[in-house]
């Protein structure tokens, strides 16, 4: 678990800085399960398994069995709600981004999970824990967990437009983060098996099927 790892040890590393007021804030979004440092293991040759048992439509074949992935279950695993407005993050939509913590700490049109992991540090260990500035380490949070783990791209950045979504607090719990995980799982799933048939007609390992079996693990 690469990715939840990056995730947890910048985290940790913040840990015993952060207010009360934090703590708090994302129990009351409903996230307070991924603050708790847990062990992952899993085995690579089990995913390579399991992509080439994936035969597309959120399905598995399993022995003699069929199975589908549905949003029910990815809001079970994760503890999330798999109902309510859809996270729309894709270029078709046209969503404002440019919100006041985009200005404030990003600016940039490529926001890359480094740069999050940088602000978030330097914020998170600042000495003055105002409202406002709680606030701000709360959204940075999101993007943290968003982008080393909860919903990691193969190019390591943020959707722009998730800033618009983490913009009002009172709408996040509100929001269909079930649904945002399912697509990118399955987004991952498509492009690992696309290169994994590739790598089998050709015999080599291309970076997009390393990345994203990366990112499914």
């Amino acid at each position: 678990m690469l990715f939840y790892k990056g995730y947890i040890s910048t985290f940790n590393d913040v840990r015993q800085s952060l207010p009360p007021a934090f703590f708090n804030k994302i129990k009351t979004l409903g996230f307070d399960q991924f603050l708790q440092s847990v062990d992952l293991n899993v085995n690579s040759y089990n995913l390579d398994d399991m992509i080439g048992r994936y035969i597309g439509n959120y399905q598995f074949h399993l022995k003699d069995k069929i199975l589908r992935v549905t949003l029910k279950d990815i809001g079970f695993i994760f503890s999330l709600p798999y109902s309510g407005a859809v996270i729309q993050v894709s270029r078709k939509y046209d969503i404002e981004y440019a919100t006041p913590l985009w200005r404030k700490y990003f600016n940039v049109k490529q926001v890359t999970s480094v740069m999050v992991k940088d602000v978030f540090t330097s914020v998170a260990l600042s000495t003055n824990y105002d409202e406002e500035n709680v606030n701000d380490i709360c959204r940075l949070w999101f993007c943290l967990f968003c982008s080393c783990f909860l919903t990691p791209t193969s190019k390591t950045m943020i959707p722009l437009k998730l800033f618009y979504y983490l913009d009002r607090f009172e709408d996040i719990p509100r929001l269909n983060w079930s649904q945002y995980i399912f697509d990118q799982i399955f987004d991952n799933m498509e492009s690992a098996c696309y290169s994994d048939r590739h790598r089998e007609k050709t015999g080599v390992k291309v970076n997009e099927y390393i990345v994203r079996k990366r990112i499914l693990l």
